[in-house]
């Protein structure tokens, strides 16, 4: 499980979006990279006050603004039913 969490982040950091997992936990396959889209897309504040930002999101990993670091984390947590 560690090992393809390391190789999914791998191919997120090469290929930004289009490399994120479609979720199939639920009966209908959620398509993560276009979900991400519609967060950015409805997120006005974030165009209007962060525009580096907002394009560095939908770019990444290209585009990164002056300053900017990467860093990634793995948590495990309890809450509700199951591990998230």
């Amino acid at each position: 499980m560690k090992q393809m969490i390391v190789e999914y982040l791998a191919a997120y950091q090469r290929g930004g979006t289009a490399e994120m997992a479609t979720d199939i936990d639920s009966a209908v396959p959620l398509d993560t990279p276009a979900e991400f889209r519609k967060v950015l897309a409805a997120s006005p504040y974030l165009v209007q006050y962060a525009p580096e930002l907002q394009r560095y999101l939908e770019e990444y990993p290209k585009g990164a603004p002056a300053g900017a670091e990467d860093f990634f984390y793995w948590t495990k947590d309890k809450f509700g039913p199951k591990p998230t």
